[in-house]
């Protein structure tokens, strides 16, 4: 799995970079596509091969998928990946019955089936969309890769899956981050003959509703916000920040020259899709996540050198920024504001009236406007986008989007969902294994990343956050289940009230002769 991935990335930059410009209707995307659709998930319900399904699906959502839709000029090539999904949970959880091994249910499991209710029990609101005016769409965007939270649950569970699963998401963050840079140096035209789903998205749709995704810089030049290899403007440089923690944890994992070499070439990368997705949300989400992996996961452990390495990456990162702040041309004026005196003060103005929104929302829709009223099931649809614009409604921020759609049940369910990962979260503080802690906190890391960038746009309705989010999910639900891999938390004195402490007793030592304890792989 760690072997394939550079190859793998590499392939896919070429791929992309020597076909970007070609027509749909070519046969090079004809004869790789439909033997694609036909065997992989043929392929996904008979292997046994976890790993090597885990990589082909991480690989296709983060680096081809939003590429064929635009590409393509269509998003009917979406639903291949949720053939994908379903057909490789389907043929793990056949396997798994037939072997008859003993399990437990996953934690935050109720939490999940609530969330899946309420979505559920919201398509019989009157408001809701129809199934011909796009029904499927609407609950889709909420449910669709909530299959993950199982998949995450039960093929995770080794450190060397999780070290692959942070390989792969760098590697392919990586070839985002060359495809945004290479993106940012064209122009609006020039992106637009990608595909026409590049045309639309760039030049905009009045039909449906979809306004353009240009900006002008200082000397009056039309420019455009890199797309990455992803379906919207940005998506590149998402994806980039939710791999940056990961990358750093497996700088601290291994260390050697070569391990540093990669980790360098792949920072540079990393930083230039952050720093051209134009987006000043995945900036201050990125330093959140490097301030999170140091405070939380870093320095509680005395990690001197990984914290350094941290510190120095995040402000290159601000620093970066600070720089381009300042200089004039090209998408500078962007980034004017949120240049290291004033991030904090602007994130606070840009987005406060929209959170504001949320009480106000939750007092006028307690039961939700209907799904498909905001979001991207919104965009999709003409009844959507009337509803929305009807409405008056956004979906500037993720409470906004759950509660706009599914109304104070939905809203409640989704901010225990948060609370409940944030505290398993915190809880690998206390992994007795070193190396299985920092693959913890690299993956916390992200969901860091995610509730940060939540603050100005819905991530749990677009991929790629979406299918992290609930992937990791079921990998937290696992991890923070196995107490025997915890230290236990010490016990208070009898006469609690006093605060004082007590040490735990130590553990007996086993008898002469008795096995040794098998080790993580």
């Amino acid at each position: 799995m760690l072997a394939v991935a550079p190859l793998t990335a590499l392939i896919l930059a070429i791929f992309v970079l020597r076909f970007g410009s070609l027509a749909p209707d070519s046969s090079p995307f004809i004869g790789i596509i439909l033997p694609l659709a036909a065997l992989v998930p043929l392929w996904f319900l008979t292997t046994t091969n976890l790993a090597a399904a885990l990589s082909v699906l991480l690989v296709y959502l983060a680096c081809l998928d939003g590429y064929l839709k635009l590409s393509l000029g269509g998003s009917a090539i979406t639903g291949l990946r949720d053939v994908f999904i379903l057909t490789l949970v389907i043929g793990l959880t056949a396997r798994w019955l037939l072997s008859r091994k003993p399990s437990t249910l996953p934690p935050m499991l109720g939490i999940i089936l609530a969330w899946v209710v309420v979505v559920l029990v919201n398509v019989l609101n009157p408001d809701t969309v129809s199934l011909q005016q796009g029904l499927v769409a609407a609950f889709r965007q909420h449910l669709e890769f909530v299959p993950l939270f199982f998949l995450g649950f039960v093929a995770m569970r080794s450190k060397a899956m999780l070290r692959g699963f942070l390989v792969l998401l760098v590697a392919a963050a990586a070839v985002n981050g060359v495809v945004s840079v290479v993106q940012s140096g064209l122009s609006p035209q020039e992106l637009a003959g990608w595909g026409p789903g590049y045309e639309k998205k760039i030049n905009g749709n009045k039909a449906e509703k979809l306004g353009t995704r240009t900006f002008g810089d200082d000397q009056g030049d039309s420019r455009v916000r890199p797309f990455g290899l992803g379906s919207d403007a940005g998506a590149g440089g998402v994806l980039c920040g939710l791999a940056l923690t990961g990358l750093l944890a497996l700088l601290q994992v291994r260390s050697d020259r070569r391990a540093r070499l990669a980790a360098a070439v792949a920072a540079a990368a990393l930083l230039a899709g952050i720093v051209t997705s134009q987006s000043r949300t995945v900036i201050l989400a990125s330093v959140i996540a490097v301030l999170a992996y140091i405070v939380v996961f870093g320095l509680n452990r005395g990690v001197a050198r990984t914290a350094v390495t941290v510190a120095i990456t995040g402000l290159a990162l601000w620093g970066t920024v600070g720089f381009i702040g300042n200089t004039k041309g090209g998408g500078a004026n962007r980034y004017e504001e949120i240049r290291p005196d004033k991030a904090l003060s602007t994130a606070y103005n840009y987005r406060i009236g929209s959170f504001g929104d949320v009480p106000s929302y939750a007092l006028k829709y307690p039961l939700g406007a209907g799904l498909g009223t905001v979001g991207p099931a919104a965009g999709a649809t003409a009844a959507g986008s009337a509803r929305s614009l009807e409405l008056d409604a956004n979906a500037e921020g993720q409470l906004n989007y759950v509660v706009v759609e599914t109304g104070i049940p939905g809203l409640a369910v989704f901010i225990t969902l948060m609370i409940a990962m944030l505290r398993r979260t915190l809880q690998f503080r206390r992994l007795r294994d070193p190396e299985l802690r920092t693959l913890m906190a690299g993956c916390a890391g992200t969901i860091f990343f995610l509730f940060a960038s939540g603050w100005s746009g819905a991530f749990s309705g677009v991929p790629p956050g979406s299918a992290i989010l609930w992937f990791l999910a079921g990998t937290i639900a696992y991890w923070s289940s196995r107490e025997d891999l915890l230290t236990p938390r010490r016990p208070r004195a009898p006469g609690g009230s006093t605060g004082r402490w007590v040490a735990p007793s130590p553990a007996p030592a086993p008898p002469v002769g008795s096995p040794p304890v098998p080790a993580l792989a």
